[in-house]
């Protein structure tokens, strides 16, 4: 069986091209040789009138026409073909930084977990080990953030900044445990919470930024990935960025009140106790308090900036990097738990009564009541209720 050799169209398109200059010089010189009377311009003006010319052009620019036509759509094709492969690629990336986004959620639970029931003083070898696998999930942490950057475009920073925020808690909380067992002696001789206080401050602080943040988190890159993906209805798509929505303003609400707790019960260098320490502290409340009302101005201008130089440069050594091994101290973990305990039960039915009605009902009246009822709840919770 004889078949065509597989050549591209675009050799097919030279060759033709060739074939046809080739053959109309052969008859053009044999044209001019019968017709040697006429001048060069005469020649070439009779034999591209000739019948001869029409013929040999018409039998191999059909070939030719025919092969650019198969060269156009090939590249079309294949055009489509890679836009279609690159959509399916980002697709799966997107679902691939979503187990990811996943698995480290769990790697993070599981961490705390054993944080929360390792014996009551361990040993430091396995309280180091703990400390090791939690500045490990720290920095897999941050690839992850940039994994949602470059993976979901439609992601707000502010989406992925809150969604860090969150982590940060369970991860600063967990660290927090690790530094105050470690040291436990010194701090029960302080007047520290006792291991098992601060294991179950643990225990609640982990029930309550998992009920706040994971739904809420898998759930919007759920979203995103499908808006992204495309062919979502117009009806549908709505919907969906009014979920997306609803869910950033329950997490940003949450932030804003978390953040309003760190600033008024945590503070500065958690571990160190020595009283030029305390020194600091005052000072740089004091310096916190004035950039409130001077957001504008340089810090400089804080009439006491040289004293908190001066104190800060005063605490000993040894005490502010022991000090520094944490940013919660362990009476906020207590406060922190409380908080979140408070208003754990109360958060998840107001998210479900919000999120999983049928977003037609979701009236902006409504929406503002429950913003209203979330203001209450969280007012509440940030008082210090009997234990």
């Amino acid at each position: 069986m004889v078949s065509w050799p597989r050549t591209s169209s675009r050799s097919w398109i030279v060759l033709f091209v060739v074939l046809l200059v080739t053959i109309d010089v052969a008859f053009f010189e044999a044209y001019s040789q019968a017709n040697s009377k006429l001048g060069f311009s005469a020649q070439v003006i009779g034999y591209v009138e000739s019948t001869a010319f029409s013929v040999i052009t018409v039998a191999i620019m059909i070939p030719v026409l025919l092969a650019v036509l198969d060269y156009f759509f090939k590249i079309r094709g294949g055009a489509e073909q890679r836009i279609e492969k690159d959509k399916q690629t980002f697709k799966e990336q997107r679902f691939d930084a979503i187990k990811e986004t996943t698995k480290l959620w769990s790697d993070v639970f599981s961490l705390t977990q054993k944080v929360i029931y390792t014996k009551k003083r361990g040993t430091d070898h396995e309280l180091v080990l703990l400390k090791q696998e939690l500045e490990t999930l720290d920095i897999h942490g941050n690839e992850i953030v940039s994994l949602w950057a470059a993976r979901f475009k439609n992601l707000d920073y502010e989406d992925i900044d809150r969604f860090s925020f969150f982590f940060n808690v369970l991860l600063n909380s967990t660290n927090a445990v690790i530094q105050s067992l470690i040291g436990l002696r010194k701090q029960e001789a302080a007047g520290h919470p006792s291991p098992e206080d601060l294991q179950g401050s643990l225990g609640l602080i982990l029930d309550g930024v998992k009920s706040i943040l994971h739904l809420n988190l898998i759930r919007t890159l759920d979203l995103k990935a499908d808006i992204l993906d495309g062919d979502v209805p117009s009806k549908d798509l709505r919907n969906m960025n009014k979920e997306i929505d609803n869910r950033r303003e329950l997490l940003k609400a949450m932030q804003k009140n978390l953040t309003q707790e760190e600033v008024l019960r945590n503070k500065l260098i958690p571990l160190a106790n020595t009283g030029e320490a305390e020194d600091f502290r005052a000072v740089a409340t004091n310096f916190r308090n004035w950039k409130k009302s001077h957001p504008n101005e340089g810090s400089d201008k804080f009439e006491d900036w040289q004293k908190m130089t001066n104190t800060f440069f005063k605490i000993p050594f040894h005490d502010f990097i022991q000090g520094m091994q944490t940013d919660y101290s362990p009476k906020y973990l207590e406060d922190l738990a409380r908080y979140l305990s408070v208003c754990g039960i109360e958060w998840k039915i107001a998210e479900m009564a919000l999120i999983l009605e049928p977003p037609s009902k979701v009236t902006p009246v409504r929406a503002k009541h429950f913003r209203d009822y979330l203001k209450r709840i969280t007012k509440r919770a940030s008082g210090k209720p009997n234990p």
